[in-house]
């Protein structure tokens, strides 16, 4: 097709793209954008300090551990620990402890990394040999 003539098969491809250019210039699916729109808003929710009038309605075990100024997110750690260890059914027990793990995890790189089993050859013994041989290495024979 030559420069300055319209391409005759209607396509959804826009000429205004530079090459290179993404096929999405949002970025993202309207679905993923709107999820990280709402992480941030909670984390931003999280990290403020709690209003000293709501201060007033939070449990007295809870405020007897909490740090001054705390924040919503201190609050929510005091609750799950409380729940994981004083909940009376076991399925929030599980879920305030499951959220806790979760939400401190770290990788641990002192674990010894874990060591494949040894490679599986093909099924026949003829396959085998001749791929230890094409590999240079001697078959063994179990």
């Amino acid at each position: 097709m030559t420069a300055g003539k319209s391409n005759p098969v209607p396509n959804s491809i826009p000429t205004r793209w530079q090459p290179g250019q993404s096929g999405n210039p949002a970025g993202h699916s309207k679905a993923r954008r709107q999820a990280k729109r709402l992480r941030r808003a909670v984390d931003a929710v999280l990290e403020q300090n709690i209003p000293d009038e709501w201060l007033e309605q939070i449990d007295e075990r809870v405020l007897a551990v909490l740090p001054p100024d705390s924040t919503f997110a201190e609050v929510v750690a005091v609750r799950l620990a409380l729940i994981a260890t004083h909940g009376r059914e076991s399925g929030d027990v599980l879920s305030a402890v499951r959220t806790l793990l979760v939400a401190t995890e770290k990788a641990d790189f002192s674990a010894a990394a874990p060591v494949s089993p040894e490679p599986v050859m093909p099924s026949t013994e003829a396959r085998r040999q001749a791929i230890a041989r094409q590999l240079g290495l001697e078959p063994v024979d179990e």
